[in-house]
């Protein structure tokens, strides 16, 4: 998947209704449009040749970074406007054995948290859909 400059891809669980609905809160609240979504392997994860084994969301970032779990939830947190992004502050000092703990408890729950989507892709507007790459 070509990124524009300054973009990051986000790699998301597309059998994982929470995951979606994540996914759909970062297009709403997102600060610059900067972010790309891919479903967890799919193409665009096969082509990016992360050496990551993982169910949980994983963000490369615009400066090629490999960020898993908590580590991609805080970054993801910092691209939020108005007051989602203030209310993202207190991520940052967390300690990272915490947010892990916190991520690992709320994976473990997340298919009971929402409804299996039936498919990878939530629905989209058009303008949306570009910012997606949906390829098996």
């Amino acid at each position: 998947m070509p990124l524009p400059a300054g973009a990051s891809i986000v790699f998301y669980d597309g059998n994982c209704g929470f995951c979606q609905g994540w996914v759909r809160f970062l297009l709403r609240h997102e600060r610059e449009a900067q972010l790309r979504f891919a479903p967890l392997h799919g193409a665009a994860w096969r082509e990016c040749a992360v050496v990551v084994a993982t169910d949980s969301v994983v963000v490369i970032t615009a400066n090629g970074r490999t960020l898993i779990t908590w580590q991609a939830v805080r970054f993801l947190a910092r691209t939020l406007s108005g007051p989602w992004r203030i209310a993202s502050w207190p991520l940052a000092v967390v300690p990272s054995f915490l947010g892990e703990f916190l991520y690992a408890r709320i994976a473990s729950l997340r298919y009971r948290l929402a409804k299996k989507p039936t498919g990878n892709c939530p629905l989209l507007s058009t303008a949306d859909r570009q910012r997606f790459d949906l390829r098996a």
